[in-house]
């Protein structure tokens, strides 16, 4: 048990997810990190814990809760439960905070939830599982366990194509191919504000009344439609950067949603629902990806380029991205501007070669391409507090023969 509360408080420490490790049967907690007694959604909804730990005996699972939200949980040898999270799958907004407090009983202020992957998620009880048992699991094997797909037999290709085939009889399809291309566009570029403006511009009255005039037996092919929406805003997703495991995970939980639409009209607010899930999480995946690889790609260049002229312009046409919105992320993430930073990293470059090196503050001036020795002079007594003179004396390692 000391070796388990020891992983568990490294893992947390090195995840921030909450855990806990609790004997149900004598109504004992060994170890619990990451909320106080008072605040912990276990501590205030007494129903949470058979919830999640539900079918967690032999295998570790993961648990879904309003397509947001994540849990983790095993039973280990001794019969104790370990359960991590919650965590959300996105960054969720005060709105989406409160309802979750307000479900399981938890006094919503100073409550939060952190953003966590599913692969995040996974790695944490794969890692624990394994050093529990010497076992290795997947991350279909927890998926798996965890009963995170359709219930029932998997959909084979034979069934997959008689939906398909089911969707193409006349005025079934509510959405015209060359719309169904751009909704899934918008899904792979992660284009939520577009998908948005899509959505509203779309005549639903014109879709109820075409459903009013609808056999019931039709319910079903609206259905098959649904699956196939949701298949491809899975694989649009991936295709956008969206995690595999995560996003497949995400489409069967809609999956299992579209089991409990009664009506036609719930079937399309379960897509768009859907679509709009999809779309910002891979807006949020781009954002993170993109903004630190621009800013890195123009670091590096500038960090290339010390002892050559160049411009933002010149940076900008080299990480193909507008110079002013480059330019802005760029302070945004280094606390400096471009301008500012390139000085700085001259400056650094100059007190080396001050150091290191006998050439004359003339050549070094010109080498890293100052305008005049007496402006790298004010720049770099700004930057050192003393003139290059001065640092030289005090610092050099190499001695003019």
């Amino acid at each position: 048990m000391e070796k388990t509360i020891y992983l568990l408080e490294r893992i947390h420490n090195m995840t921030r997810i909450p855990v806990r490790y609790y004997d149900k049967a004598s109504n004992v907690t060994f170890f619990s990190k990451g909320y106080m007694a008072s605040m912990d959604p276990f501590y205030c909804d007494a129903g949470l814990w058979d919830e999640v730990t539900k079918k967690a005996e032999t295998t570790p699972v993961i648990k879904y809760e309003e397509g947001l939200f994540l849990y983790a949980a095993y039973i280990d040898a001794l019969g104790c439960c370990i359960v991590f999270g919650p965590v959300s799958q996105i960054r969720i907004d005060d709105e989406q905070l409160l309802l979750y407090a307000r479900r399981h009983s938890v006094p919503p202020e100073g409550f939060l939830i952190k953003h966590r992957t599913l692969s995040e998620l996974y790695s944490a009880i794969s890692a624990l599982f394994y050093f529990l048992t010497g076992k290795y699991i997947s991350e279909s094997d927890v998926l798996e366990s965890s009963k995170t797909l359709a219930d029932g037999e998997p959909i084979d290709e034979n069934e997959h194509r008689m939906y398909m085939l089911e969707n193409t009889e006349k005025g079934v399809h509510l959405f015209s191919y060359l719309s169904e291309r751009e909704q899934m566009k918008y899904i792979h570029d992660g284009d939520y504000e577009g998908l948005l403006k899509h959505i509203k511009a779309y005549d639903i009255s014109r879709i109820e009344q075409y459903i009013e005039e609808l056999a019931n037996k039709t319910f079903k092919k609206f259905e098959y439609l649904a699956v196939a929406t949701i298949t491809l805003a899975t694989r649009a997703a991936i295709g956008g950067g969206m995690d595999p495991v995560s996003a497949y995970s995400l489409g069967n939980l809609y999956l299992q949603r579209l089991e409990t639409c009664n009506g036609i009209s719930g079937v399309l607010e379960l897509q768009l629902n859907m679509m709009k899930s999809f779309t910002k999480q891979v807006q949020e995946i781009k954002k993170a990806r993109s903004e630190l690889s621009y800013v890195e790609e123009a670091r590096l260049y500038i960090l290339k380029n010390l002892n050559k002229p160049f411009t933002l312009d010149d940076i900008a046409r080299d990480v193909n991205l507008n110079k002013s919105y480059l330019s802005r992320k760029f302070s945004q993430t280094m606390g400096v501007g471009i301008k500012e930073f390139t000085q700085i990293k001259r400056v650094e470059a100059a007190a080396s070669m001050l150091k290191f090196s006998d050439e004359s503050i003339l050549t070094i001036s010109n080498y890293l391409y100052f305008p005049s020795q007496s402006r790298f002079s004010t720049v770099f007594k700004q930057h050192f507090g003393m003139t290059p003179n001065k640092y030289r004396e005090k610092e050099r390692i190499i001695s003019v023969k």
